[in-house]
C-alpha cells in the first residue's frame, strides 16, 4: 500500500534520536511525549475520509510550534492512508498539507524540529502526488434535459450500476431526475 511508507516513518519515531525530538516537541507543547507521539500517530492512522483529513488540518493549533509539528505528522500519515475519491480532493489535500507545513516550518524553533516537519510533509506530499496521478479528473456534464441517473451512468461509463455514484457526486436530490448540469468523475 502506498501509505506504508508513512506508517513506517511514523513507527520509526520509536528510535532514540527521533524519540528524543518527540519528547522535546511534546514538552514544548505541554504534554507527555509518549501521549503526544501516540496520539498524533493514532489520529493520522485512523483518518479514512477526506473530511477527517480536513479536521486534522483545521484542528492544528497555530499558537504552538511543537503542536504544529506533530499535527503535520498526523496530517501526512492520514494523507497517505486515505482513499481519495477524485483528483480535485487529493490536490486540495496536498495544498492543505503544504500550507500547514509552511506554517510549521516558519514557526520551527530549531533544526531538529524543522527536519521533522520537512520529512513528514515531504513524504505526505510525494504520496499525494503519486495518488493524484492515478485518480480520475472531474468533468462537467450538461445534458439540456433532466435524465435518470441510470441512463446517464450508462451513457457516461457504459455501466448503469454506477448511477449511485453519479447521484452522490452530482449532489442530486433524487436519482430519477439528475440536474441538467453537474460534475462527475471522468472514468
Amino acid at each position: 500500500m502506498i501509505g506504508d511508507h508513512l506508517t513506517r516513518l511514523a513507527a520509526a519515531l520509536s528510535d532514540a534520536v527521533d524519540r528524543a525530538l518527540v519528547t522535546e516537541l511534546a514538552a514544548r507543547a505541554g504534554t507527555d511525549a509518549g501521549a503526544a507521539h501516540d496520539g498524533f500517530r493514532i489520529v493520522g492512522e485512523s483518518a479514512r475520509a477526506a473530511e477527517e483529513f480536513d479536521a486534522i488540518c483545521d484542528g492544528a493549533d497555530t499558537g504552538s510550534a511543537a503542536h504544529l509539528a506533530l499535527a503535520v505528522m498526523a496530517a501526512a500519515v492520514a494523507a497517505g492512508l486515505i482513499a481519495w475519491p477524485d483528483r480535485r480532493r487529493a490536490t486540495a489535500a496536498r495544498d492543505r498539507l503544504a500550507a500547514l507545513s509552511d506554517v510549521a516550518t516558519m514557526q520551527a524553533q530549531d533544526a531538529g524540529q524543522l527536519a521533522f516537519v520537512q520529512e513528514f510533509a515531504g513524504s505526505g506530499a510525494r504520496l499525494l502526488a503519486d495518488r493524484i496521478a492515478t485518480l480520475a479528473p472531474i468533468v462537467r456534464v450538461e445534458t439540456g434535459v433532466s435524465l435518470p441517473s441510470t441512463v446517464l451512468a450508462f451513457r457516461l461509463y457504459g455501466d448503469a450500476a454506477r448511477a449511485g455514484g453519479l447521484v452522490a457526486f452530482g449532489q442530486s436530490m433524487t436519482p430519477f431526475l439528475m440536474p441538467v448540469a453537474f460534475e462527475a468523475l471522468s472514468a
